[in-house]
């Protein structure tokens, strides 16, 4: 006897590289002239059963883009708490089942010859 077990579909969304310009930073004088940051992201989708050309039949990367760009906008000393704020906002939304965020900061303050830094959080629910 055979038993048909549906296969599930495992969806990611990636935001790569999102070029921002923010003033995130411990000292004072990063918080002021601000710096360049890069943030990726990568939230897997619950599983889906099929898939289609419809919409509002899948979750709209855009929605996870404004939250990057509003989070980035709040100024932070740590870039670990933008990180946490951005993750738990996109796990808000039902259809995400896990949210990996890497935020990178551009020839950062006092590390003269160091292209960036970066901080990498992941959070499941």
């Amino acid at each position: 006897m055979t038993i048909a077990v549906p296969i599930s579909l495992i969806m990611k969304i990636f935001l790569e590289e999102v070029k921002v310009f923010a003033y995130h930073g411990w000292y004072d004088e990063e918080r002021e002239s601000g710096h360049w940051f890069s943030i990726s992201l990568e939230a897997e989708i619950s599983d889906r059963q099929t898939l289609t050309d419809d919409l509002a039949e899948t979750f709209n990367y855009e929605l996870i883009y404004q939250i990057v760009i509003s989070e980035m906008k709040q100024t932070q000393k740590l870039l670990e708490t933008v990180a946490e704020n951005i993750l738990n906002q996109v796990l808000h939304f039902d259809a995400i089942k896990n949210c990996k965020v890497k935020i990178a900061k551009t020839e950062p303050h006092k590390m003269p010859g160091v292209s960036s830094v970066a901080i990498e959080l992941w959070k499941a629910k």
